[in-house]
């Protein structure tokens, strides 16, 4: 009769955890994007977006990297040394930038890295369009060769164990005053 319940409870967890780790498939594209309060040049593929601007990834050719990872892993893709290193590696689709704070004539540096979201996610307004955006101190602390980390997230509360909510990034921006 132990046994039993031992089993029953097995395969109860094993079903639970299933269902919650199914949801982190990042395959959900978002295909528009706006930049605010810089001027952002994609160097490799040669085309400049103003502050204000709105593009497509479809139109200019851009991917998103669609992911699949544990809730444990999400949280590497907000640490600056693991994007360094998967974007010096290529595990992770960028493009590199030429950017330029509106107001100003310094140039930085930077590397972008797009995510798709998950399904939970399709309708929220995260779903409908990214917003590139860079606060004044991020611009602050990328002088004199060091590296920022800028990112969006969304947070879905549908898949983190216990259900806390999860954040999950649309767009991960390093940023520095010499080239990366």
């Amino acid at each position: 009769m132990n046994n039993k319940i031992t089993k029953f409870y097995l395969i109860v967890i094993v079903i639970f955890l299933s269902s919650c780790f199914n949801n982190l498939v990042l395959k959900v594209p978002i295909d528009k994007n706006k930049v605010t309060g810089m001027t952002m040049k994609f160097t490799s593929l040669n085309f400049t977006v103003n502050d204000g601007e709105s593009f497509l990834h479809s139109q200019k050719g851009l991917q998103a990297n669609r992911v699949k990872l544990l809730p444990i892993q999400m949280k590497q893709l907000t640490e600056i040394n693991y994007i360094l290193k998967a974007t010096q590696n290529n595990k992770l689709k960028n493009y590199d930038l030429e950017i330029s704070k509106s107001g100003e004539t310094k140039k930085y540096y930077g590397r972008i890295v797009f995510f798709n979201i998950n399904k939970n996610s399709e309708a929220n307004p995260v779903g409908k369009f990214r917003e590139i955006s860079v606060d004044n101190s991020y611009f602050q602390n990328a002088t004199n060769g060091r590296t920022a980390i800028v990112f969006e997230y969304f947070t879905d509360d549908k898949i983190a164990i216990p259900r806390i909510g999860l954040k999950i990034p649309t767009w991960v921006l390093l940023l520095s005053d010499e080239p990366l």
